[in-house]
């Protein structure tokens, strides 16, 4: 189920952080690919969760069973104390059994879940358990540890969302220059012609020509110095009409309209 995707993704091969509308980093790393890895990574790690839950219910009801298995004991075989006997306890034989060997404190274990023992003349029954078993603790997943970002990072980041800004500003003024040099082809070189107006147009288209030059030369300057990638940069520039092709026949077309008006072919 498509959910709304994040403002950005970051590429893990190269480290660069893309935009939302990119579904493939310049390096060539696919947005699909980094979110099916994760999917197989958040998988792996629940199922060891899932075998510790199991264990811990286990030991629960083994010391569930234990519990009760001496209760049951304390109220079918009551303790003595000093010489007194239970009245209902019959009185075992005086002969030994030669199982037993010579020593009146032997003690007889039979096999199975419970066992007799003898000592003297009482009988009682044998636990199976010397001291009963702590349960098992599920572990706690450790928290995930938090992601530390260096100032380098803080920096780049400040100077794409300044790129972000500067581009935006500049394409309204690339869209101008496109029209008044479309507008001065079309009105400029075919009789009759307004000189005066032909004049104020193209020295509009020059010198508008020459301050977006200026300012993505300046850009371009500051995305190098703050190491953003030039992948971002090129994405960035595509998308506000100011692409590096763009620009090139912008300023060829400049250049190619003030030869014609000063005379050239």
């Amino acid at each position: 189920m498509a959910g709304k995707k994040p403002p950005r993704w970051t590429c893990p091969l190269c480290g660069r952080s893309v935009p939302a509308d990119v579904d493939e980093c310049y390096c060539g790393t696919s947005r699909a690919a980094v979110e099916a890895q994760a999917n197989r990574d958040a998988v792996k790690h629940a199922r060891p969760f899932s075998l510790l839950e199991l264990v811990a219910g286990g030991a629960a009801l083994a010391g569930a069973f234990y519990l009760s298995f001496l209760w049951f004991q304390s109220r079918q075989v009551p303790l003595t104390s000093g010489t007194a006997e239970s009245p209902k306890e019959p009185a075992p034989p005086t002969r030994p059994s030669p199982l037993l060997g010579r020593s009146k404190g032997a003690s007889l274990s039979m096999g199975g879940p419970m066992g007799l023992t003898g000592a003297g003349n009482h009988v009682g029954l044998a636990s199976p358990l010397a001291t009963p078993q702590p349960a098992l603790q599920t572990p706690q997943s450790p928290p995930s540890p938090k992601e530390e970002r260096s100032q380098a990072d803080l920096d780049r980041e400040a100077a794409e969302k300044d790129l972000e800004r500067t581009f935006s500003s500049l394409e309204p003024q690339m869209r101008q220059l496109q029209a008044n040099s479309a507008r001065f082809e079309s009105s400029c070189f075919t009789p009759p012609v307004d000189t005066y107006g032909c004049g104020v147009l193209f020295n509009s288209i020059s010198t508008s020509a020459e301050s977006l030059g200026r300012a993505l030369e300046e850009a371009d300057d500051e995305a190098r110095q703050a190491f953003v990638q030039p992948g971002y940069m090129r994405d960035l520039r595509e998308k506000h009409g100011l692409s590096e092709a763009a620009w090139s026949a912008m300023a060829d077309k400049v250049r190619e309209l003030a030869v014609r008006t000063r005379g050239g072919s």
